[in-house]
């Protein structure tokens, strides 16, 4: 990781100024208010391992809102996964509030609806391509806010293989690279549809699974060998249940 900006050396007055300033060229205008007195401090470090683009982020408290003038001003048609390392978050989007505390993983759709995202100590911000997680999941709305908490073992082997692969990552040629980072991704998808499955009411959760079902399909489309046997497998339910 690479260290991009910090409020060390600068002057107490000037460094939430100087902050929203860098967070708004590299993040986009998103709206942020300070949480607590005394002086503000924030660092920011960037890295990436294949396609995927990390910041880790450590801040004071802040409030930070997403609208839609935001979104329009910045279309980058990504949704972002939060790795917690330190203090704690809280989140509302698409009628969801997410509690994130060290160690736990929630999703954030760069959309209109975060409403009041709390955030203060450091945080692990990876981008992901929508295109990759709607196809599989279904809408954003579906998943986002959920958090994913640091006791259960999906949410072990996604923090796990992540933390191990920022450590290894410049031993690794762009193409490893490049797999690790699917396989990544894969981990992430997979813990996500866990947490979906538990998070819906039995009575919604088949409608949740026609609709990734149907994501799945419009983004296979081209693929001739895509048939019922293999969709199921995809959704994880059986052939019979489908």
């Amino acid at each position: 990781m690479r260290r991009v900006f910090s409020t060390a050396g600068t002057h107490p007055r000037t460094r939430f100024k100087l902050w929203q300033e860098v967070v708004a060229e590299r993040i986009g205008p998103i709206e942020q208010r300070r949480r607590a007195d005394g002086p503000f401090a924030g660092e920011i470090e960037i890295g990436a391992v294949g396609p995927l683009t990390f910041s880790r982020i450590t801040q004071s408290a802040l409030t930070t809102t997403i609208t839609a003038d935001t979104v329009r001003r910045r279309p980058d048609g990504l949704i972002r996964v939060n790795f917690r390392l330190a203090g704690a978050s809280t989140f509302q989007q698409h009628g969801r509030e997410a509690v994130q505390g060290t160690g736990d993983l929630t999703v954030i759709d760069h959309h209109p609806g975060v409403l009041d995202a709390r955030t203060d100590g450091q945080t692990l911000v990876m981008a992901l391509p929508r295109e990759r997680l709607e196809g599989l999941l279904g809408p954003a709305r579906l998943f986002a806010a959920l958090t994913m908490p640091a006791g259960s073992a999906t949410t072990r082997l996604v923090t796990t293989f992540f933390g191990d692969l920022l450590r290894v990552n410049r031993q690794l040629s762009p193409e490893a690279a490049e797999r690790m980072a699917t396989i990544g991704v894969d981990l992430i998808v997979a813990a996500l549809a866990d947490r979906m499955a538990r998070e819906v009411p039995h009575s919604l959760h088949g409608s949740v699974v026609v609709q990734r079902a149907k994501a799945h399909v419009e983004a296979n489309l081209g693929d001739q060998t895509l048939d019922p046997p293999r969709l199921a497998a995809a959704m994880g339910v059986s052939l019979r249940r489908l």
